[in-house]
């Protein structure tokens, strides 16, 4: 059980823990499942029209019928990922105000920080410190007051699930949100092979390849750790795993759930591979070698994160010669816009602020200045429409240096 300071305080076996463990993974699959599946697109393209097949049906039950078109068509998406959010934090709000437990803090507690630092949550309150006063005292509050609040919304998604889910429903909601993104693979795979046109992009049903796979991207490590845990004795906190048990409806379950995660695994890998993005490759090969570096021992994670780091150097050495060289050179535009423009920028705005930033959002309002001196020197890539202003640098971690500087970022990065 949880000691008298910990945040895991109301995680027990109660009837109103397992109640509120319960609630929270039904709101959060059904979010999950209307962040991956739903779309809104601005309208239906002719080939969707004239489709006599069902695919045309399951197509529009993802649109909602193109009942809310919108220019992105993404809206619909993150309205359920931030209900759900706003949800979450309502069953956490409950579960606390009706409980008379209550975490008792002393004041050497409080003030014994290496003990606090090795919590998550210190780290994201600093983020949210850290976002709430540099949007205060940025250039334009209100706006990035904005992006604070869609900061807090992320916080409302972490927290619940972090302090109130108990430990035999973490598997539960594993297994909705790989539900979730297999359905989303298929559909995809099932739109590729009826629609797309030889040798393009897998978009559908995100509508934007690269969303795509990084939406599909974690079903891969998901997949592989729930085969992986039907093996053996799994005991976690008092949760016996039934692949110990004798009885052959208990192993036929288990081959199941194998099964079920090897046919995920398989298709999310193949519409992934179908989407050709190459963050998605970047972002797999990352997620691989965190994997070793858990797993392994010391001495072979020292030559894992030493490898890790020759790959990092040869991979970028080679992305820089893509945005130069021959004709690739000319047809690497998002290599291009990204390595001479948006992350440049970012780092510009770093160093113009580098302790907390410009505020939640900043990039996005003054990154332009920069894109408009450049413009004459780069038509090819920093066109005049506005849909190719710099709304973003498409890097997470430069995006929050140059919001919410180094702080930011620190307190980012240790929380994950």
């Amino acid at each position: 059980m949880p000691s008298n300071s910990s945040p895991e305080l109301l995680v027990d076996d109660s009837p109103a823990s397992r109640r509120t463990s319960t609630a929270l993974v039904v709101v959060a699959a059904v979010a999950l499942v209307g962040s991956c599946l739903l779309t809104s697109p601005s309208r239906f393209s002719d080939v969707h029209e004239a489709d006599t097949s069902l695919l045309k049906l399951v197509v529009s039950a993802s649109a909602l019928g193109g009942a809310f078109p919108t220019y992105r068509g993404v809206e619909i998406r993150e309205l359920f990922f931030f209900m759900g959010a706003a949800v979450l934090a309502l069953i956490a709000g409950i579960r606390l105000a009706s409980s008379d437990r209550r975490p008792r803090i002393s004041g050497d507690d409080l003030l014994d920080f290496r003990r606090r630092a090795r919590s998550p949550y210190f780290w994201w309150l600093l983020l949210l410190v850290a976002s709430v006063l540099s949007s205060l005292f940025s250039h334009a509050p209100d706006v990035c007051k904005g992006q604070t609040i869609i900061r807090f919304l992320h916080f409302a998604w972490w927290w619940p699930l972090a302090a109130l889910l108990a430990p035999r429903q973490v598997r539960t909601l594993a297994v909705a949100l790989l539900a979730a993104l297999g359905a989303t693979g298929a559909v995809g795979i099932w739109y590729y092979v009826q629609r797309n046109a030889p040798g393009t992009s897998l978009v559908y049903p995100i509508g934007n390849p690269l969303w795509l796979a990084a939406c599909l991207l974690p079903g891969l490590f998901i997949a592989a750790g729930l085969f992986a845990g039907c093996f053996g004795k799994a005991r976690r906190d008092g949760e016996q795993d039934t692949d110990s048990d004798a009885s052959p409806t208990d192993a036929s379950t288990i081959w199941l759930k194998r099964f079920g995660a090897v046919i995920a695994f398989g298709v999310i890998a193949s519409a992934l591979a179908l989407t050709d993005s190459r963050s998605a490759l970047v972002g797999l090969i990352a997620g691989v070698f965190t994997v070793i570096c858990l797993a392994s021992t010391k001495t072979i994670r020292r030559v894992t994160l030493l490898a890790a780091l020759i790959l990092a150097i040869a991979g970028t050495v080679w992305v820089q010669g893509l945005r130069t060289k021959g004709q690739m050179g000319q047809q690497a535009h998002s290599i291009r816009v990204r390595l001479n423009h948006g992350w440049p920028y970012a780092l510009t705005m770093f160093f113009q602020k580098p302790v907390l930033g410009h505020g939640d959002g900043s990039y996005a309002l003054l990154a332009g200045q920069y894109a408009r001196d450049e413009q004459f020197e780069d038509p090819g890539t920093i066109s005049f429409d506005e849909g190719s202003w710099f709304g973003r640098p498409d890097n997470e971690y430069l995006q929050l240096l140059s919001e919410l500087g180094f702080v930011g970022l620190a307190a980012f990065c240790v929380a994950l």
